[in-house]
């Protein structure tokens, strides 16, 4: 198991459009992905999960990975939240 916090920089509130990048990431890889904000947990494959977690700008998330390709499903989602959302197109 690999985890992480991740500290969200997009100037935007992650949208539907954003929480499904997130989830066509999560989605590429075996593991389980959770995201947790507060207290709440949602799977990182299931969009209205993530939805429900509102993340917004300056939020910390903990990021848990457990799986045979947890250490890439980390960094793919890690990478995206760095890059503040900026390929957000490529949805």
């Amino acid at each position: 198991m690999v985890k992480t916090t991740v500290h969200v920089i997009s100037d935007l509130k992650l949208y539907a459009r954003c929480c499904l990048r997130i989830v066509k990431i999560a989605e590429k890889f075996e593991s389980d992905i959770t995201l947790e904000k507060g207290g709440e947990a949602s799977s990182a494959k299931s969009i209205i999960g993530v939805m429900m977690l509102a993340i917004v700008n300056n939020d910390e998330l903990i990021m848990q990975a457990n799986g045979p390709d947890e250490i890439e499903a980390i960094n793919a989602i890690t990478d995206l939240f760095k890059s503040g959302f900026n390929d957000i197109p490529s949805v």
